[in-house]
């Protein structure tokens, strides 16, 4: 039987699960192999166009790749080999790009006639200060590319263009949606579980019980985080998010995950209630926060546009949510290749709603994805007035047609741990 990553249909604490499949390993590296062709082919060749880059090189040493490397190498290639240098140089038309690759300590020979070969004006290379992504080039390496490509090539060496890399980096190709939202599916389904009463007991499970569970699972499918789970919770009479604490029955739960297959990397918050004995569902104040949370979620997905600048699409998103009335923030990011990925940001966490001069300036592009993170706070009259936040993140995509949408719907009801459940009360006695 092939080998694949099943999340097999069931149902959990009235939950409907669905099934989320994966290809093998064997078929997940020929998937990648092919996006790397169609973007090396499609996507690359207008981008050097239009900021009149003829080549760009990548070049870097085992242990020590450019930021791009696992985007752009063979997917079975962990690593570089001994020095690997990847030289992209866009045809005479314009209108493609070939991709040759060196390896070895004694290949400037070859390097230097395949680039003399395009008659350069101007070479790239990763070099910045702001983008990780547009300063992969080690400083050693740097060293031997300029002693390797000689005088003549390397005045027409450049490092001002960090855009190429940056949307390179955000742009989807076709295919990728597909595979992701199985990914999310993934993620929904395991956030199910994890904020009901098959994993929580109030009063016996904590927090970082939870956290853990969340890990096991990722592993146990084959796949890997993005990122050690985070789950949290609020609680009245205290302040804030608690972490590493025993759920009770009324706690409100927060958990911050993400996964890693195929290259490509998602990044969600949902929130789970606990019931309190009596209770059938959360009160009511808590669903009018889950609503607010909502209507910034939907405010800033009818913002994203083509063409804007991330500061724009943040400061409308602000505009609506201050005019509905809400209190929030919102610090939302592009997701792809990285779990903070290239492209225009929404926001910071440590500067919510504030525009951003790093990277807010960049353009939503076609055929790009972002995490629409973000928190709406509401006064909870059943805890005295307690200002509660309700954190959200979804992922979400804009197509070339400028259609915006949630990579899988998103989240509009509590998950629920339901404490009269048969395994809380054996876990009790």
């Amino acid at each position: 039987m092939q080998a694949a990553v099943v999340l097999l249909a069931a149902s959990l604490s009235g939950r409907v699960r669905f099934d989320a499949e994966l290809p093998s390993l064997r078929e997940r590296a020929a998937t990648e192999a092919a996006w790397i062709e169609k973007r090396v082919h499609e996507v690359l060749p207008p981008l050097m166009k239009q900021y009149e880059v003829d080549v760009w090189v990548l070049s870097q040493r085992e242990y020590g790749e450019d930021t791009l490397w696992r985007h752009l190498a063979e997917p079975t290639r962990v690593n570089a080999r001994r020095r690997t240098v990847m030289v992209y140089g866009l045809t005479e038309d314009k209108t493609d790009v070939e991709a040759s690759t060196f390896v070895g300590f004694n290949t400037w020979m070859e390097v230097r006639e395949k680039i003399a070969s395009y008659k350069p004006e101007r070479i790239l290379v990763d070099i910045n200060t702001t983008f990780a992504f547009a300063d992969g080039l080690r400083a050693g390496e740097e060293a031997d590319l300029k002693q390797g490509l000689g005088e003549k090539l390397w005045k027409h060496v450049v490092h001002d263009t960090a855009e190429l890399a940056i949307y390179w980096t955000a742009i989807r190709v076709d295919g990728m949606l597909e595979i992701y939202q199985k990914m999310m599916t993934i993620v929904h389904n395991i956030i199910g579980t994890a904020f009901s009463s098959d994993v929580i007991v109030p009063g016996v499970t904590s927090t970082e019980d939870v956290a853990w569970f969340v890990e096991d699972e990722i592993n146990s499918l084959g796949l890997q985080p993005g990122f050690h789970p985070t789950v949290g919770l609020q609680r009245k009479g205290l302040n804030g998010t608690q972490l590493n604490t025993v759920i009770q029955q009324g706690d409100l739960l927060w958990i911050d995950m993400g996964l890693s297959a195929l290259n490509m990397f998602t990044d969600t918050q949902h929130l789970g209630y606990v019931l309190r004995k009596g209770e059938t569902a959360p009160p009511q104040s808590f669903l009018d926060g889950l609503v607010a949370s909502n209507k910034m979620q939907d405010f800033m997905l009818q913002n994203i546009a083509i063409g804007r600048t991330g500061n724009e699409v943040l400061s409308r998103s602000v505009e609506d949510m201050q005019t509905a009335g809400i209190r929030g923030w919102y610090y939302s990011h592009p997701i792809g290749d990285f779990m903070h990925s290239a492209g225009p940001s929404f926001g910071f966490v440590d500067a919510p709603n504030a525009p951003d001069e790093r990277s807010g300036w960049l353009e939503v592009k076609p055929d790009t994805w972002y995490s629409i993170e973000l928190c709406a706070n509401s006064s909870i009259p059943e805890w005295n007035d307690q200002i509660v936040e309700f954190r959200q993140e979804e992922e979400a995509f804009i197509l070339a047609d400028g259609h915006a949408g949630w990579v899988l719907d998103r989240q509009t009801k509590f998950h629920i741990v339901n404490d009269t459940s048969p395994r809380a009360s054996a876990e009790r006695k």
